[in-house]
């Protein structure tokens, strides 16, 4: 018996063929299955090939008969990945099964690999798209609310005289600020 694809004849003199597991495939006349690869997997029994893992998924090692879908803070771009990659600082996915990462917004931070949210800045810092870590406001500049892209320049009769303030200060009576 000669065995057709997706099975396979064990031995000399066998009257019939088997099929093989799941996680495996064969060809035409094989006398034993073989193990898909990492990146690939088959999902029943007489396959005669693999399937790629989906892009958002991975298969990690040799037979397996089930993809794995990529987590938050995670993504795969294309199909065959082996792993799903960590989203990179400055970056996250919150959702399963993704084939990118979306970069922090303006007034927000991921300041680790893998996120799966991104943190807004604390008030008296801003941050542009993309960013790992705030950018305390400077001496003169403020910003009252948390998740801002931009500081605001202290008002005439007020002043900020550090960095990083989250208000401006009522000049003491007797002087003034031009703003």
């Amino acid at each position: 018996v000669l065995a057709s694809a997706g099975h396979f004849v064990g031995f000399a003199g066998a009257s019939e063929e088997l099929p093989c597991a799941a996680g495996n495939y064969s060809t035409v006349g094989a006398t034993e299955c073989a193990a898909c690869p990492a990146g690939e997997f088959t999902d029943a029994p007489g396959q005669s090939s693999c399937t790629s893992a989906s892009a958002g998924y991975a298969v990690d090692s040799s037979g397996s008969d089930a993809q794995t879908e990529c987590g938050p803070g995670t993504f795969s771009a294309g199909a065959g990945a082996t792993e799903c990659a960590a989203c990179l600082a400055g970056s996250f996915q919150g959702d399963s099964g993704k084939t990118s990462c979306v970069l922090a917004s303006s007034g927000y931070f991921v300041g680790f690999n893998g996120a799966s949210e991104e943190t807004a800045c604390p008030a008296g810092e801003f941050s542009t798209a993309g960013a790992t870590e705030c950018t305390p406001c400077p001496a003169g500049e403020f910003t009252a609310t948390k998740g801002q892209d931009s500081c605001t320049s202290a008002s005439a009769g007020y002043s900020v005289e550090e960095s990083g303030s989250a208000n401006q200060t009522a000049c003491d009576p007797g002087t003034y600020s031009a703003g």
